[in-house]
């Protein structure tokens, strides 16, 4: 009996001990890190996010590591064959085992993202200027019969101005401008006049367009419009009475206009405009018509900023008018052609207000 109970300790002696050399081989082979190719069995992942103007590259990594065992093997097996790690578009193939391959659908990240910081609207703005002056003007009128010939000149105050100009962008504005000049006329030896007195006004509106970038900080503008004008005009009966009325006169201009702003708060400006007439008539009903001449006004002038609105400046204004023309009276009994010619330079002070509106 002690014999057979001996035996059957020794065979469980003997199994146990098979057993614990099996657990030991196969903890070598699932565990030793340097018995698979000398490679370290760790697994990396990385994840790259796509690069943003705000959000730099991060990765996150994954890694796992065991600390070898015992000393490493060399095997035709590699465990790049058992654990495998690979990156596809749009498909990311995460892991094989044996012949067994997981596929997880990942959305595909955008190569960039584009962040665009959004202006702020624009506004529109109103410029308003209002401003008075003295005015140098000289008239002369010359007719083939001789009667309505004469040459007058006089200094005359006060002159005003309105401008209203509509800043609607960087590149377009819109001008509209009244001016009124007075004027005397000095009748000299029997030379009779119903009146002696003047107003030479004018309206006009044009577009101004930016061009180009100049020297020095200056903008360049190009500008096209249409003028109405109300001048004197002689018209004479007899020898010694004559009659001073009002003539109209279109025009159609254009030209150029620069700005400049050499320090700040400081605006520099100043404008030629080229003009051509369309239409003319008189007042009195007679016929009236401009048949060719020179026309152009000029302009320049400095304002400073007071406040964020409010502008101040003083500026030269002057307009040529060397005008052929031909008269007939509304009866057929007056009949003339002649050249007529006007200049004015008038000195202004101006005082401007900005205003802004709307949203683009």
């Amino acid at each position: 009996m002690k014999s057979r109970k001996l035996k059957i300790k020794l065979d469980h002696l003997i199994v146990g001990g098979i057993l614990l050399a099996c657990a030991g081989t196969v903890r070598q082979f699932l565990f030793n890190d340097r018995a698979f190719d000398d490679e370290p069995s760790s697994i990396t992942a990385t994840i790259n996010e796509p690069t943003s103007p705000i959000k730099s590259e991060q990765s996150e990594q994954v890694r796992t590591s065991e600390p070898p065992l015992c000393e490493p093997s060399k095997k035709e097996t590699s465990f790049k064959k058992l654990m495998q790690l690979e990156y596809t578009e749009p498909h990311r193939q995460i892991a094989s085992v044996d012949d067994t391959t997981l596929h997880t659908e990942l959305p595909k990240a955008e190569n960039s993202l584009n962040l665009e910081i959004a202006k702020p609207p624009k506004a529109h703005r109103l410029d308003i200027w209002s401003g008075f002056g003295s005015n140098y003007l000289k008239f002369s009128q010359k007719d083939s019969s001789g009667i309505e010939n004469g040459q007058f000149s006089s200094v005359t105050l006060p002159t005003l101005m309105v401008e209203t100009r509509l800043v609607w962008s960087d590149n377009w504005s819109y001008v509209f401008a009244y001016n009124q000049m007075p004027g005397k006329i000095e009748t000299k030896g029997n030379l009779r006049l119903d009146n002696d007195t003047f107003t030479w006004s004018y309206f006009s509106f044009e577009a101004e367009r930016h061009v180009f970038d100049g020297p020095f900080g200056s903008r360049i503008f190009v500008l096209g419009g249409v003028q109405r004008h109300q001048m004197p005009f002689l018209v004479g009966g007899t020898t010694y009475d004559v009659d001073l009325i009002q003539t109209e006169l279109s025009t159609a201009s254009v030209g150029a206009r620069i700005e400049l702003k050499p320090v700040d708060k400081w605006l520099i400006e100043g404008f030629m405009r080229y003009q051509t007439p369309l239409t003319s008539e008189a007042s009195n009903g007679g016929d009236f018509k401009i048949t060719g001449g020179l026309s152009f006004d000029g302009l320049v002038g400095i304002s400073r900023a007071l406040t964020p609105r409010w502008s101040f400046g003083v500026f030269w204004f002057g307009q040529s008018h060397n005008l052929n023309y031909t008269y007939t009276s509304s009866d057929q009994s007056v009949q003339r052609d002649g050249t007529q010619v006007l200049f004015n330079s008038d000195l202004q002070v101006r005082l401007g207000y900005q205003w802004s509106f709307g949203k683009d």
